[in-house]
């Protein structure tokens, strides 16, 4: 085994969803799907929780943690956040922000 692939390579849970799936894989040096295969394991465990199948539980809201999936040597992660009602997913703004001040 030489890498793990996760998707998706964030996630954000929305005030009306409670759960999203994360996908992990051990690839071989060509890419192929090799073992062990990864085991995932969240940051927080008071924030979200994580079954065998990669389906991922919000357990409360307003706050964001890293999965981390790791096998043999390898490890990667990816952030997970969890919007709590009210919050903006600024991730969606098409946009880009400017200072206070500063022209159009």
């Amino acid at each position: 085994m030489s890498a793990i692939a996760i998707s998706p390579q964030s996630a954000r849970l929305l005030p009306t969803a409670d759960t999203t799936r994360i996908t992990a894989q051990s690839l071989d040096a060509f890419g192929n799907v090799a073992t062990p295969k990864p085991t995932l394991t969240p940051r927080d465990p008071t924030l979200i929780s994580i079954d065998a199948a990669g389906l991922v539980r919000a357990l409360r809201r307003g706050a964001a943690t890293y999965v981390v999936a790791a096998a043999g040597s390898k490890i990667d992660s990816i952030l997970v956040t969890v919007l709590a009602a009210g919050q903006i997913d600024l991730h969606w703004c098409r946009e880009p922000a400017r200072a206070w001040g500063q022209d159009r």
